[in-house]
């Protein structure tokens, strides 16, 4: 049989694949475990805007790893060869490429002065040997010329030295990446160490479906809340505001009738007076003999403690999660102090002192006095969702009017400038 005609095998074996849709497999380690889940980047770069701009900033670290893993890979090799003149050749070069153009900045300096201490330790070696000790030495940059001097057995010596010395650097790359977001997502991972395994899932699960679990409990949509803050997914920010302010409104409107913040709180047994017949005991100073113990850390909040194990209440799951989470982000902050500003009773603004930061009730504070302003002048109430969208757009109306403002004061003293 006739072999077939050269054009038509080489399109045999070149299909065309410009409407092939690539993927890229990418890890998401979080808990603190860093438990891996699997996820298509493109997918999670076209939702997540962060991501988006870490994996831009984490391409020309990825490429400098490469470069690394290229240079130790062709200077294993060559010192795996004997002491010919090419072999000889193929160490000077790498070396040299090694100390002028090394990729990783961060340890370039490091780089250039290991080479350099190896040649010099080996051109005092030859020089002793040749009981020659005050022969002039080329100067310790033209570390071209030092290597040209040295016999193959002393350069086969340096490249060994310097293969190790790449060897450590890999290894502190590869560790330094477990804290390091850029590092990382140059490997292709995204760190999320404070952040549950169940909410990634329902990341995941909301990235592919554009749904949310119908049986998400708080806790857990105020996680996925915060990650999406964190991720800058404004879709599913909003999407889970409305599935809290949702159970929030069923709650108010469902058996409870209110918050339940009463209810929920009972006092710490160091809080509660004990009742005696005698005269209060008497503190004693504290002994430098005595051992004391250690004084709580301020950071450490401490939540209030349930009144049973049942769950908490939507609103009380959230309010204990903004108490407990010092970072918990502005949407879940807000939705806390509009909805005791606009739906709590006074009993339920009491009770719920103890569960904010400074921060929450200073914005408590203006929420309540625009209430009781609205009431002044009666006005009509808005609703929960209202009050959150009206949130949203004087925070964006604010940063509008500082922009105008910051661009008059420019035109003002232009003005001044060319007058």
């Amino acid at each position: 049989m006739a072999d077939a005609d050269p054009k038509t095998r080489s399109l045999s074996i070149e299909p065309d694949t410009s409407h092939y849709i690539y993927v890229t497999p990418f890890t998401i380690e979080c808990g603190p475990d860093l438990k891996p889940s699997m996820v298509h980047k493109e997918l999670l770069c076209t939702h997540s805007p962060y991501l988006r701009d870490l994996c831009a900033t984490a391409q020309s670290y990825k490429e400098e790893i490469s470069s690394l893993d290229s240079l130790c890979c062709e200077l294993a090799i060559s010192v795996q060869g004997g002491n010919s003149a090419s072999s000889n050749a193929e160490r000077i070069k790498l070396l040299i490429k090694c100390y002028k153009h090394f990729p990783l900045p961060s340890t370039r300096d490091a780089m250039r002065t290991s080479i350099k201490n190896q040649t010099h330790a080996q051109m005092m070696n030859v020089k002793n040997l040749l009981g020659d000790a005050k022969a002039p030495l080329p100067p310790g940059d033209a570390i071209k010329v030092r290597l040209s001097i040295l016999k193959p057995p002393s350069i086969k010596r340096i490249a060994e030295a310097t293969l190790e010395s790449l060897k450590k650097i890999q290894t502190t790359e590869t560790t330094n990446a477990t804290h390091d977001a850029r590092k990382a997502a140059a490997q292709g991972k995204l760190l999320l160490p404070d952040t549950s395994p169940l909410a990634v899932q329902m990341l995941i699960h909301w990235m592919y479906t554009a749904k949310l679990a119908d049986a998400a409990q708080v806790p857990a949509l105020c996680e996925l809340l915060a990650l999406a803050v964190e991720l800058r997914i404004a879709p599913l920010v909003q999407l889970v505001t409305g599935r809290l302010v949702a159970a929030i409104i069923a709650q108010i409107q469902g058996p409870i009738g209110g918050l339940g913040v009463v209810s929920a709180v009972v006092p710490r047994a160091a809080d509660l007076p004990v009742a005696s017949d005698g005269p209060p005991a008497v503190t004693q100073a504290a002994s430098p003999d005595v051992p004391q113990t250690a004084s709580p850390d301020p950071t450490i909040r401490n939540a209030p403690e349930s009144t049973s194990n049942t769950p908490d209440v939507p609103f009380v799951a959230l309010l204990r999660y903004t108490h407990t989470h010092a970072a918990a982000p502005q949407p879940l902050r807000r939705l806390v102090v509009e909805t005791l500003a606009w739906v709590a009773t006074p009993e339920d603004v009491s009770a719920a002192a103890q569960w904010l930061d400074r921060d929450m009730a200073m914005r408590l504070a203006i929420a309540l006095a625009g209430r009781l302003k609205d009431a002044r002048e009666g006005r009509v109430e808005s609703g929960l969702v209202e009050r959150l969208n009206e949130e949203d757009f004087g925070v964006e109306q604010s940063l509008i009017d500082k922009e105008k403002a910051r661009k008059m004061e420019e035109d003002g003293y232009k003005n001044r400038v060319d007058g």
